[in-house]
């Protein structure tokens, strides 16, 4: 197939993503050194906090805190921006094969059936996070401030990311039976 010509919306998402991989790959350095400086217990404080994030909210007035909201935090957003930054550099290999004309090349299904994969797994570690965070953070706070703490979890699974990746799953396998097909008829006379 002939490259395609001046398809500056393709161009222009390429030219996006590349920005956006380049971003989370900062994200994760800073997150790598949030999460060194939880572990070594520099986000320590005596204060009232409260912390909300994916359904989590805790109040503790006056308790100490070792590294442990810095360590737990940044440690599930590189878990997160690993996970988006395997689907980004997916999406830019796919992108790059449409503007170079092969849009049913054979690894396309491939490609797309790991960002389906990756959707689900992103998914399937954010509620696991959930659940960890409100089990461990709540045992440990619980522990160090006594009765004086409240916790408040909510795990959701979010069925519009799971539809999504099944719906990639069945693309997948519509682009992996397209380029079947493109196969068959470049040998068909």
């Amino acid at each position: 197939m002939k490259e395609m010509k001046n398809s500056s919306l393709l161009t222009w998402l390429n030219g996006a993503l590349g920005v956006m991989v380049w971003v989370l790959v900062f994200g994760l350095v800073v997150l790598s050194v949030m999460l060194v400086l939880g572990l070594l217990g520099v986000g320590a404080g005596t204060a009232h906090m409260e912390w909300s994030a994916m359904g989590l909210r805790l109040e503790v007035p006056g308790a100490e805190f070792d590294g442990l909201f810095f360590t737990v935090s940044s440690g599930m957003g590189i878990g997160m921006a690993v996970f988006g930054l395997l689907i980004l550099l997916r999406c830019r290999s796919i992108i790059r094969r449409v503007i170079q004309g092969t849009p049913f090349h054979p690894d396309q299904g491939r490609d797309m059936r790991w960002i389906a994969w990756l959707i689900l797994a992103s998914e399937a570690f954010q509620t696991a996070a959930q659940v960890f965070v409100a089990s461990r953070i709540g045992s440990v706070l619980q522990a160090a401030a006594g009765p004086a703490i409240t916790a408040d979890a909510t795990v959701s699974l979010r069925p519009e990311v799971i539809f999504l990746g099944l719906i990639i799953l069945v693309l997948a396998q519509i682009f992996s039976y397209g380029s079947a097909m493109e196969e068959e008829q470049r040998y068909t006379v």
